[in-house]
């Protein structure tokens, strides 16, 4: 059984009732669109501006809650914005992808973090904002953003990517840094580096900071300090490498430890080496000791010895001056004895001053001498002893025959040489 629909006669219905019921209606809306026109709310952590859209004058509704706004155009502003940076999915409320950065050595890599920028708390700045950049989201990437990508860049063309992976605080230092009181003014100049790994020399160009006269880096205007911009919070994340960068990193870390370890080894060799230089001066010292005391009682000995030996020759000295005086004396009296047979001689000469007949006396009387001279024993401390010497060196035995032979030859009147 089919269901039948009945349909409402347009015709019976009075033509009043449905004009003030589409009027009733159209009042309603009306009273609803000109409620939210002429009536304001802003939230907490919010800044609203309001422009009057006759006269284009602006204004700031900073509290919170409902106002009446009148026929104004509204732009709300978030007190403080945040900017992510990340090629991480995972991330919550990522704006923009990681900055990719290179290095001054050319390595490459990839910059992550958050910063979190508050707006000022004063009507003029705020004001000064939204004439320049008209809304939060041209502020954000014509300010915030080029901000950061700016610090960040130049912090990269100062730090190579070893720096950068040794010194992990450095970079994010360096880039709040620039953000808050100005990115550095650099210069470029020309640098040789030797490579670790290959130990070649390699000309290249390098980036530094120019400084004044004071040594304090010159800086660009800082462009939130402008508007009266501050960061409540910066994160900078460890960078991400490309995969040749991070094994030339790797490989520059292996032969760094392995010249640690060695350079350990060779301090610990080099304490082995003083401790047996110390060892080996103790012994020194030891043995030294030992000597000397060994030396000491040598010389003590020597001493003994020396005494005992200069009373023996002490008295050998007064045995063998005994000996000369007897030598002597027999001496002296063969001398008076050749003294008077040269004085008969002479007498038996002076008959006859012939030259042939005094020399063949001479020659005979001292034959006698020789004769009678090697028939006289002498004692040898006598007749070698140093302190039995003469002037000229010879011992008593030949100083006795040659005092005979002057005497002989001045009594034959002979001046003879032999």
């Amino acid at each position: 059984m089919a269901t039948e629909i009945i349909r409402p006669d347009l015709k019976n219905l009075p033509i009043g009732r449905i004009l003030r019921t589409v009027g009733w209606g159209l009042l309603v809306v009306f009273a609803i669109w000109i409620t939210f026109v002429l009536f304001g709310k802003n939230n907490a952590g919010f800044y609203q501006v309001r422009q009057d859209i006759i006269t284009g004058d602006l204004s700031i509704k900073s509290d919170f809650g409902i106002y009446y706004n009148g026929f104004k155009k509204v732009t709300t502003y978030q007190i403080e914005s945040s900017y992510t940076f990340s090629n991480d999915k995972n991330d919550e409320n990522v704006i923009g992808p990681a900055i990719e950065v290179r290095f001054n050595d050319g390595g490459i890599g990839r910059i992550s973090g958050d910063f979190r920028f508050r707006l000022p708390a004063n009507d003029i700045d705020l004001l000064k904002i939204h004439q320049i950049f008209g809304s939060p989201k041209p502020l954000m990437d014509e300010l915030y953003i080029q901000a950061v990508k700016r610090s960040v860049f130049t912090t990269s063309l100062l730090m190579s990517s070893e720096e950068s992976y040794t010194n992990k605080s450095l970079f994010p230092q360096w880039t709040l840094d620039q953000l808050q009181n100005g990115v550095y003014q650099t210069e470029e100049y020309m640098i040789d580096v030797t490579d670790e790994i290959t130990g070649e020399v390699e000309n290249r160009k390098a980036v530094r900071i120019l400084r004044d006269e004071h040594n304090n880096p010159v800086r660009n205007e800082p462009v939130l300090n402008q508007f009266g911009i501050t960061i409540s919070q910066a994160t900078i994340r460890e960078p991400e490498y490309d995969k040749n960068i991070l094994n030339l990193i790797k490989q520059k870390r292996s032969f760094e430890v392995a010249i640690t370890i060695a350079e350990a080894d060779a301090e610990k060799a080099s304490q082995q080496k003083l401790t047996v230089i110390e060892e080996g001066k103790k012994l020194i010292t030891e043995a030294e000791y030992e000597a000397r005391k060994k030396m000491q009682k040598a010389i003590e000995a020597a001493r003994k010895d020396k005494t005992v030996a200069l009373t023996i020759a002490s008295k050998e000295l007064i045995v063998a001056e005994q000996n000369y005086l007897a030598e002597k004396s027999k001496a002296d009296g063969l001398i008076s004895q050749a003294k008077g047979e040269a004085d008969r001689r002479k007498r038996v000469k002076e008959a006859d001053n012939a030259l042939v007949a005094r020399k063949d006396a001479f020659e005979e009387i001292m034959g006698y001498y020789q004769n009678a001279f090697t028939k006289i024993s002498w004692s040898p401390r006598i007749a070698t002893s140093s302190s039995a010497l003469g002037a000229d060196g010879l011992p008593p035995a030949f100083q006795s025959f040659i005092k005979i032979s002057e005497v002989v030859r001045q009594d034959l009147n002979l001046n003879l040489k032999f």
